[in-house]
């Protein structure tokens, strides 16, 4: 198991266990969606499908690949403007990966547009770690 999914047994983290997906499920969703999904990312949807709890003072809800592409498909790509949302954090916010970047977003659910969205963090691993010290940037509009 990969470092950084054994980091998870230290926050009160629950993941989405009756399934994990196959290297072919994540593929067609990657092409479905125009994205490669970064590695630690990919790592626990293929393990164990996203998952929720509290990483440090934040809770996160990372979606697992259904509801990724379920939303993706309910609200389309033109709002979004080169971002997948992949997690909430219970409270009127998501998380989005930009494309052909390893930056994170943090969107407002009731704008989900680009220009609404604000830089987060430089990639997944650094927002979870960013998320366990408690330095994560927080939404400033």
């Amino acid at each position: 198991m990969d470092t950084f999914i054994k980091y998870f047994k230290y926050f009160n983290f629950y993941f989405r266990s009756e399934s994990g997906n196959t290297d072919s499920k994540l593929n067609e969703a990657e092409t479905e969606l125009n994205i490669i999904f970064q590695k630690e990312f990919r790592n626990i949807l293929k393990l164990y499908d996203g998952g929720y709890g509290d990483i440090g003072k934040y809770y996160i809800d990372l979606w697992g690949i259904d509801d990724i592409l379920n939303f993706y498909d309910d609200i389309g790509d033109e709002d979004m403007q080169d971002m997948i949302v992949f997690a909430s954090d219970g409270c009127g916010m998501s998380y989005a990966f930009v494309r052909n970047s390893d930056e994170i977003r943090l969107v407002p659910m009731d704008s989900l547009d680009y220009i609404s969205s604000e830089r987060c963090s430089d990639s997944f691993e650094k927002l979870i770690m960013e998320m366990a010290s408690g330095e994560l940037r927080e939404f400033n509009s």
